[in-house]
């Protein structure tokens, strides 16, 4: 009996102990399958944020492509509506030229000693008839202006050729310049009606220092070619003005001779201290050199302040400052005052540019021109 009862009791743990091992070995496939569900869920997690960050930058990349290409297309569009621009205001500029060279009667000049002589040539293509041809003169302006520019004075005068027909006919001879006769345009009929002939006529030289005299000059030089013709008919020759051929423009370099403003004294004259240099702003240096001989200072004698009292005791009248050498003379009969004029150079010393007329006068003054 006790043998019995010991082997069913070793039956027991040993049915016992298998169970645990099957439990354990359950527990351990329960725990590996936990673990590769783990593992393939954070691969599935890590597949899908890598998809996503690979989508992500896939799409970054196609913006940034679109980006570009839209910048490009854009500076495309842009240079091709540049080039547009140019080409369309490079055409309009070329026609604007054409136009003006259409309406502008061509103008050929020539000059010379480095420009300091020049002959402008302007032709009246329009054959604009009778003394209204004159108004052609201000085509001149530009190069009168940039002749201004580059000398700061210049002599001028116009000549031109005019054209006269002698005619038979009294009804062509009292007709209106520019109108027509029977049909006819009286600038362009032909020999039928008489003949042309030129004449040469041509205008006295004037000075233009700045740019607001050319315009008084050109009309004062056009009304006096106005006045030829009307005494080239006015001699009885029977000659009736039809129009102006041709202008020509002759200009030169002209440095005025003429007091202005203050400048210091170079050294050489200045040790000398025998020079009354007044110190002014304006442009009457003429003025104040005369009245600091008149009116002599104390002291200081370069002061403006001494002589602004006495600008009233003399006459004035008639001068324009600055003052040139040749109206000296109107101020001397006024005034009844000599006045003789001193040029200066370093290595020629002084010179005499005008010697005064007076023989009787109240009193007598040196200046010197600089």
């Amino acid at each position: 009996m006790k043998k019995v009862k010991k082997k069913g009791s070793q039956s027991a743990a040993a049915a016992t102990a298998a169970m645990k091992k099957l439990q354990d070995a359950a527990a351990k496939k329960l725990q590996a399958l936990a673990r590769g569900r783990r593992a393939r869920t954070q691969q599935k997690q890590q597949t899908n944020a890598a998809g996503k960050l690979q989508a992500l930058a896939r799409g970054r990349r196609v913006r940034n492509e679109q980006k570009r290409q839209s910048r490009a297309a854009a500076k495309l569009q842009a240079l091709a509506r540049g080039k547009r621009d140019r080409r369309v205001a490079a055409l309009k500029k070329k026609k604007k030229k054409r136009t003006q060279k259409a309406k502008r009667p061509l103008i050929i000049g020539r000059t010379a000693y480095k420009s300091y002589v020049g002959s402008y040539t302007q032709t009246n293509t329009d054959k604009v008839g009778g003394v209204a041809g004159v108004q052609l003169l201000r085509n001149f302006t530009p190069q009168i202006g940039a002749s201004l520019t580059e000398h700061g004075g210049l002599k001028i005068h116009i000549s031109s050729t005019a054209l006269y027909r002698k005619s038979v006919d009294k009804e062509l001879d009292n007709c209106f310049l520019g109108g027509s006769v029977h049909g006819h345009d009286y600038n362009s009929m032909s020999d039928e009606h008489g003949s042309f002939h030129g004449f040469w006529h041509t205008s006295h030289i004037v000075s233009v220092t700045n740019d607001t005299q050319v315009g008084k000059a050109l009309k004062e030089l056009g009304e006096e070619l106005i006045q030829r013709t009307e005494d080239q008919e006015l001699t009885g020759s029977g000659w009736v003005f039809v129009r102006f051929k041709n202008f020509d423009l002759h200009l030169a370099r002209y440095k005025p001779l003429k007091g202005s403003s203050w400048f210091d004294l170079p050294p050489a004259l200045k040790r000398k201290q025998a020079i009354v240099n007044v110190k002014n702003t304006d442009q009457q240096c003429f003025k104040w050199a005369v009245l600091s001989a008149v009116f002599p200072a104390i002291h200081h004698g370069e002061r403006i302040s001494w002589y602004t009292d006495h600008e009233s005791e003399l006459d004035w009248s008639g001068l324009t400052f600055p003052v040139t050498l040749p109206d000296i003379s109107k101020f001397e009969r006024r005034n009844q005052i000599s006045i003789n004029v001193y040029g200066w150079e370093p290595k020629a010393s002084s010179c005499l540019l005008r010697k005064s007329d007076l023989i009787e006068c109240k009193q007598h003054i040196d200046l010197l021109l600089l």
